[in-house]
């Protein structure tokens, strides 16, 4: 299944690019950090951000989500991204037709986009237009920043909304085993907690059902909420948390 996150987008756009020279006509390979470097080179002067080679790679091998930082920044200065999208990633692409193509293709393949956002983002482009291809490119990249690395587990659709609407499932949550029971009152004590406190931790030793437990809460009350988020654990909940509070 295709799927229209960072990295996808970044390969298309880098593989599209003339590799030989870059923007000052110094002959040289452009590397993957040099073309990240570029794509956002308002982002990295404006924080005072240096890409290194490791973490661009990261970007591309799909081990990194674009940081929220660079996101909201592209999002809240627009026309800057935009800017460098004009004057570094236009110079730069052989042919900034195929290379719309492409994403179009990209964006119209993803059964985790909604139609609505398939139609925002590609109905309309201007192929003769290189400010309309600019627009496309930025919103395309934009688009894709908040994207996770891959969809799990229950079948997500992105529609271009906040970090967290987009991890939503919008099926149903995962249920807990058939050999759940007993655990009614301390789930609507959950709920008596959850009504005072934003945030809970169920804790507990290995094996006693915390994962069963928070799956039977859910189940019950999934009703009362606009939206349910099902993580899977990664080994690293800090660096989980701190992937959540990118939403704001």
């Amino acid at each position: 299944m295709s799927y229209c996150n960072f990295s996808a987008v970044l390969k298309i756009l880098y593989s599209n690019i003339d590799k030989s020279s870059d923007l000052d006509h110094n002959l040289y390979r452009a590397t993957q950090v040099d073309f990240i470097s570029k794509l956002f080179e308002q982002y990295t002067y404006d924080n005072d951000v240096i890409f290194s080679a490791s973490y661009a790679a990261a970007f591309f091998n799909n081990k990194n989500t674009a940081p929220y930082k660079m996101q909201l920044y592209c999002k809240t200065h627009f026309a800057k991204f935009l800017g460098d999208v004009r004057e570094y990633l236009l110079t730069w692409l052989i042919d900034r037709n195929q290379t719309a193509n492409e994403l179009c293709a990209l964006i119209r393949s993803d059964d985790t986009i909604s139609d609505e956002k398939k139609v925002e983002l590609t109905d309309g482009v201007n192929l003769g237009d290189d400010s309309a291809l600019a627009l496309f490119f930025a919103n395309a990249i934009l688009f894709s920043m908040a994207k996770p690395l891959q969809p799990n587990g229950a079948r997500i659709i992105f529609s271009g909304k906040t970090f967290l609407d987009n991890l939503a499932v919008e099926n149903e949550p995962p249920l807990p085993c058939k050999y759940f029971c007993g655990r009614d009152r301390e789930i609507d004590e959950l709920h008596t907690l959850l009504s005072v406190h934003r945030h809970i931790f169920v804790s507990g030793i290995a094996g006693i059902g915390k994962i069963e437990f928070v799956k039977g809460y859910v189940q019950k009350y999934r009703s009362h909420y606009d939206r349910c988020i099902y993580l899977n654990y990664n080994g690293d909940l800090e660096a989980m948390i701190c992937e959540l509070e990118q939403s704001g």
